[in-house]
């Protein structure tokens, strides 16, 4: 049996790590890990290689190992530390149709951005822009202000109507 062929690159649009910088002279670079799975960053996986200046490259994950918070990896086909210098600020990405499965209730915050919040009565409280970690919860960011995206006042998250419908007394902060 043949492997699935792999989408086209153009597909390639979650972002799963980071290039931070470069480690050591054999071509390992640090990666910010954006990723809960604990496979993300295996030894024969692949990801897409995307430069700050927009062009792509499919890269094998040839070594990964743990270091200080982030990962050192090292892809095949780059074995200096001037190949990996050359990787230095790209995103790692991976298609949609290789992101985990997450459990009832979570959801990837590029599914959110771009969903319009409202509360259960019926007033606008803007399109997220983007979403921000606290420690307490997460902090959706609309062109209005700030909106606390606690489990207290998320009342349903519609994925396929594009809405979030958060308690009657939240407001917009900011």
């Amino acid at each position: 049996m043949e492997p699935s062929p792999l989408p086209p690159l153009a597909e390639w649009d979650v972002c799963v790590g980071l290039v931070a910088g470069v480690h050591g002279l054999r071509g390992e670079v640090r990666v910010r890990s954006l990723s809960e799975a604990p496979d993300r960053f295996a030894v024969g996986s692949q990801v897409c290689l995307v430069r700050p200046e927009g062009a792509r490259d499919l890269l094998t994950i040839a070594t990964c190992r743990p270091h200080a918070g982030r990962l050192l990896v090292r892809f095949a086909g780059v074995e200096s530390c001037e190949d990996a210098v050359a990787l230095r600020g790209a995103s790692l990405t991976i298609p949609r149709s290789m992101r985990q499965e997450l459990p009832p209730g979570r959801y990837y915050y590029d599914d959110l951005i771009g969903l319009s919040v409202r509360t259960c009565d019926g007033r606008n409280l803007g399109i997220i822009q983007d979403i921000l970690e606290s420690p307490a919860h997460d902090i959706f960011v609309t062109e209005q202000g700030l909106i606390p995206g606690s489990r207290e006042t998320v009342r349903e998250v519609d994925l396929e109507r594009r809405v979030i419908v958060v308690a009657d007394s939240v407001g917009v902060e900011g």
